[in-house]
């Protein structure tokens, strides 16, 4: 990745906050309710190395994560 510019991502938690904090890494469902897509999970499979990660809880930018 020389000479590129890393990506930057917003990443809101709930539930599983502590757990992925704690163990580094990011999570979400395939699907929603009703088996409907999550768009959320689409994007993280966008994520590349070098990328940064925003992550929001309980209403303030809690971490930074680089993937």
């Amino acid at each position: 990745m020389a000479g590129s510019v890393p990506s930057y991502w917003w990443g809101n938690h709930k539930q599983t906050y502590r757990q992925e904090t704690d163990g580094g890494y990011i999570w979400s469902p395939k699907t929603r309710k009703g088996d409907r897509k999550n768009h959320t999970y689409d994007n993280l499979t966008r994520y590349q190395r070098g990328n940064v990660v925003f992550s929001h809880a309980n209403g303030r930018i809690s971490q930074l994560g680089l993937v």
